[in-house]
């Protein structure tokens, strides 16, 4: 996975979450910060299920739950909500089970991630 985003020019710092599961910090869309989680080890076969792409805004509860739910209604491969805070969060999961090329599949879902990612500054965070 490191050597994938690596290669790939991303910066990151690899970390683990507070179960022990690995965790990659990343920059993405021109600095801004995200995660990356791993999901669904399972323990008969080597690596992970599923992987997240995490990315949350501090907004001081300015974003409404209509702007997140028509979000959610206009746009496919990533979701919104708000959390605790009232803050918006963006989230993407990439389905590993079964085999893929993981390099392609990465780099895809980090791409479209990106793209949505963008958008979702505009059009939901107001940046």
């Amino acid at each position: 996975m490191a050597a994938v985003l690596a290669a790939h020019d991303y910066k990151f710092s690899l970390d683990k979450d507070g179960e022990g599961a690995p965790l990659i910090q990343l920059e993405i869309a021109g600095g801004y910060d995200a995660l990356l989680f791993f999901y669904d080890d399972d323990p008969a076969q080597p690596g992970y299920e599923s992987l997240q792409l995490y990315a949350a805004f501090a907004t001081d509860g300015r974003v409404s739950l209509q702007t997140v739910n028509d979000w959610n209604y206009n746009y496919r491969f990533a979701k919104t909500y708000l959390d605790d805070d009232l803050d918006p969060v963006l989230e993407s999961d990439l389905d590993l089970a079964g085999g893929v090329d993981l390099e392609g599949a990465l780099v895809i879902f980090l791409q479209n991630y990106e793209a949505v990612f963008e958008t979702f500054l505009t059009e939901v965070v107001g940046e």
